[in-house]
This record gives C-alpha cells, structure tokens and sequence, in this order.
C-alpha cells in the first residue's frame, strides 16, 4: 500500500474536481476509440493543460482547435475513416468533449498502425501522419504521464474494473 501526504491528496483531489467535466469527457472519449484513458489524457494535458478557452491557434500553416489541438484536416480524414455521421467544423473541435473524441479516434488509428507502440503513436500524432525520430514530445510526453497518474488517481481505480476498454496503456509499453 502506497501512503501519500494529507496535503498531496488534497491537490490531488483539488485537481481531479476542478477539471471533472473535462476528465470525464476525456475517459468518455478513450473508451469509445478504445485507446487508454491515460494516453489521450496526457496528450490533452500536454497540448492545453485542460484549457478551454483560447487554445485555438495557427500551427504550421492551418489552424490547431481546442483542448488536444485537433486540426480540421486531422478530423476530416477521421470523419471519412470511420464514416461518422455528424462532421467536423472548427465550431464543433471548439467543444472540449467532440475534440477529445478526434483525438482519441486519431490516436486509435496510429495505435493500430504502429503496432501498439504507443511512443509511435504519439509521434505521429504530433507530427500528423508523418513519422520519423522520436521527437522532444515523446520525452515531455512521459513526463505528462506520470503528471495524469498522480493528478487523476480515478482513471486507475476504473480501468480495474472496467473492461470495456482493454488497450492499456501498460499493454502497450510490454510490446
């Protein structure tokens, strides 16, 4: 049994609330695309730190929406993928829970391609779907990990008993 500070609890638990809806949102999304739940949190975490509001910017040539930075193309090319009813517009990657379910669903697709390799599959999604050497990302992506491990004690206690979704992030680190 791991016993933690009084006072890292309480951040932990003082984080977990103030980003509730966006957490819940996020799980909500890896469990549709069946990715885990901490991959795409890290990935939301590391592109905005959760915020919601003025993450939009130009990145490269086209813009980059929303809490996962999702561009338009990215969630055109998911849209035609996996057939989804209702499309992309950069009104609707606005939305915190439609941009994390592109995330999710880009971040299937390159798990997929890449064999599982979930440091691939990060790469890729930061570089689109261009591959090559591991970028900085991947580094400062482990880092948003361990940040989402500690911050969101929650997505461990479900992951045990849930099996809707069974790609874990430890599944993949033991290909």
């Amino acid at each position: 049994m791991t016993l933690i500070s009084s006072t890292s609890y309480a951040k932990t638990q003082t984080f977990e609330k103030k980003y509730y809806k966006i957490i819940q949102s996020i799980i909500w999304a890896a469990d549709t695309a069946e990715v885990p739940r901490e991959l795409v949190l890290a990935v939301c975490w590391g592109e905005s730190s959760f915020r919601t509001k003025g993450v939009t910017h130009v990145d490269g040539e086209t813009p980059s929406y929303g809490i996962c930075q999702v561009k338009m193309e990215t969630a055109r090319f998911m849209d035609k993928l996996y057939k989804h009813k209702a499309k992309a517009t950069p009104k609707r990657l606005e939305d915190f829970k439609v941009n994390a379910f592109y995330a999710a669903k880009y971040l299937k697709y390159h798990l997929d391609r890449y064999d599982d390799d979930w440091k691939l599959a990060v790469d890729a999604y930061n570089k689109g779907t261009a591959i090559g050497h591991k970028t900085k990302y991947v580094k400062k992506f482990d880092k948003n990990i361990k940040h989402i491990k500690k911050n969101v004690p929650s997505i461990a206690d479900d992951d045990e008993s849930d099996d809707t979704n069974n790609r874990t992030l430890a599944a993949t680190e033991a290909k």
